[in-house]
């Protein structure tokens, strides 16, 4: 089930691969991050903290990345 979602990643541009040789046993793919794939993990990232204090966060300190007074995300990520 991982190898197909990280197959879709690279698809889509958010993430990149490379093989690498291994001291130990056979070729090694690694996977990084692109600019796009941060960017889309930043936008994830703010969608989850608007989900997670809509959700649990009534009269509670809001986690950081929201901004209590306006209930919005802080994050540099453009919101929707």
């Amino acid at each position: 089930m991982l190898y197909p979602f990280l197959k879709r990643l690279e698809r889509d541009g958010l993430i990149k691969s490379k093989w690498r040789l291994s001291d130990k046993g056979p070729l090694r793919k690694y996977y990084t991050l692109t600019k796009q794939g941060l960017a889309e993990l930043e936008s994830e990232k703010c969608q989850w903290l608007k989900v997670h204090s809509a959700l649990t966060c009534s009269g509670r300190p809001w986690p950081r990345g929201v901004d209590e007074e306006r209930g919005t995300c802080t994050c540099t990520c453009p919101l929707s």
